[in-house]
């Protein structure tokens, strides 16, 4: 198996290789005036470690057969893979982004190479069109005229029948360019394969490597802005780390192989959510291809099955190359409505690095045919500020706000349906002496206009 991953993923119609200065790792960050590995450290030692306290709040550990299924040896068999794929191939061939953007221009035909700025969403299904329809209306709404990329798996319908190809490339006006791509052409700058055991998660850095734009938002199709989201790139958070993450609901728990697999140590964080993501490709570069590599075959995909889809993917390659990027400081925030008293979180809300709500990733919404309600926000009471200089005093770190919160998923019988839902739990309390309680507010006291914006774009809106 390790051959065979090897060889495959080191192919490059591009030989011979080809030598550029900005193959250097530091290359770009130099130029920026800054110092990747002290970004790095810095955000690292912000993370307190993996206490026993936090456990709780954690996924399950695997199950009573996991050593059976991913022994130590097997592990880090699996670890010396990347370190010598990094170490050998990607320096060897893909550790200059000028390389890259020539390989767009000769065998694309994209002008440029990779430049600029822009936006890139992933298309699976005919379904999800009007999902790409919406929320490229909310994006004009709110003024941005970024060029978008769509990108899809050419052996899915959405891309091989001509019907729905010309209803995604009408969407492309003289505001907004639209162009459709997809990643299975012998052409792209790195190759992906739709395997239809999978869900598919690996278009995302498929999507992202072969972009033509150097700083990009990458966002799922259900991800929608809140507002124009092109003020991202200019905040502070990003131009020092040419990267912003997002926090997902769940923590990945301390007996995971993933920490010994990619050679860290369990640390007290936030799981990434991977539907949202806004990079400098070149200062991000590394990172991305490990990201690519980890991805790139069906049976590693099987292997690293411990883990949950691409998201923890970005995150651990980005530790392990030790490539800077920011993570939001706060948790999300479920958004939704309340049903015969039942509140369900139907969308993930996600903050910018301002506290300002900047994206509403409606992931749960196709997985239900019922009308989609962006009312109310499920939010925790927060944290007294004496209490919180307490937690940080004893080595909570970076996330002493989000002590003792927790999620959860449920099922609800509506009119009309059924529905998947997030919530938060009630009065969980931590060893620390915390007791949590939600409440349910409301949308608009937040954001004023977002449930009108989004209903003037969708309509009476369902899933599928």
């Amino acid at each position: 198996m390790c051959f065979m991953l090897y060889n495959l993923v080191s192919y490059d119609p591009l030989a011979p290789a080809y030598t550029f200065e900005d193959a250097d790792p530091d290359y770009y960050w130099n130029l920026a005036g800054l110092n990747r590995t002290t970004l790095f450290r810095n955000e690292m030692a912000e993370l307190g470690p993996c206490r026993p306290s936090n456990e709780r709040y954690q996924l399950e550990p695997l199950p009573e057969d996991a050593r059976t299924l991913w022994p130590v040896e097997d592990i880090l068999r699996h670890r010396r893979d990347w370190q010598r794929w990094l170490e050998t191939t990607y320096r060897k061939r893909y550790a200059s982004l000028q390389r890259a953007s020539m390989h767009l221009e000769q065998r694309q035909g994209i002008e440029g190479g990779i430049q600029g700025r822009g936006i890139v969403i992933y298309l699976a299904t005919p379904e999800q069109i009007k999902f790409l329809a919406g929320n490229l209306a909310l994006l004009r709404k709110y003024n941005c005229s970024l060029p978008v990329e769509v990108f899809a798996f050419s052996s899915e319908e959405v891309w091989k029948k001509p019907e729905h190809r010309q209803q995604v490339l009408a969407l492309n006006t003289t505001e907004q360019r639209v162009d459709f791509r997809s990643v299975e052409n012998r052409n792209d700058y790195v190759t992906v394969t739709r395997d239809h055991d999978d869900r598919g998660f690996h278009i995302k850095i498929a999507a992202i490597l072969n972009s033509r734009f150097r700083e990009l938002i990458a966002l799922d199709v259900d991800a929608f802005p809140m507002r124009n989201p092109e003020f991202l790139f200019e905040t502070p958070e990003f131009k020092e780390n040419g990267a912003i993450t997002w926090n997902d609901y769940w923590k990945t728990h301390k007996d995971n192989p993933a920490w010994l697999w990619m050679d860290q140590e369990c640390t007290d964080e936030w799981e990434q959510e991977s539907g949202i993501i806004v990079l400098d490709k070149a200062r991000s570069w590394r990172a991305l291809h490990l990201t690519w590599y980890l991805s790139a075959t069906e049976k590693l995909r099987k292997w690293h099955k411990f883990l949950h889809g691409d998201k923890d993917i970005f995150r651990f390659a980005f530790r392990a190359t030790q490539t800077p990027s920011h993570r939001v400081r706060h948790w999300l925030i479920p958004g939704g409505a309340t049903f015969s008293g039942f509140f369900c979180g139907l969308a993930m809300v996600q903050p910018a690095p301002d506290g300002s709500l900047a994206f509403a990733h409606v992931n749960l919404v196709k997985y239900t045919k019922s009308p989609l309600d962006m009312l109310e926000l499920r939010v925790y009471e927060p944290i007294e500020e004496s209490r919180l200089k307490e937690l940080r005093e004893i080595g909570v770190g970076r996330w002493a706000e989000t002590a003792g919160v927790k999620a959860h998923l449920f099922g609800l019988q509506v009119k009309g349906g059924s529905l998947i839902c997030v919530g938060l739990q009630q009065g969980a309390i931590t060893d620390e002496g915390l007791y949590r309680m939600p409440k349910t507010v409301q949308l608009a006291d937040y954001h004023p206009t977002f449930t009108k914006d989004f209903w003037e774009v969708f309509g009476q809106f369902g899933a599928q």
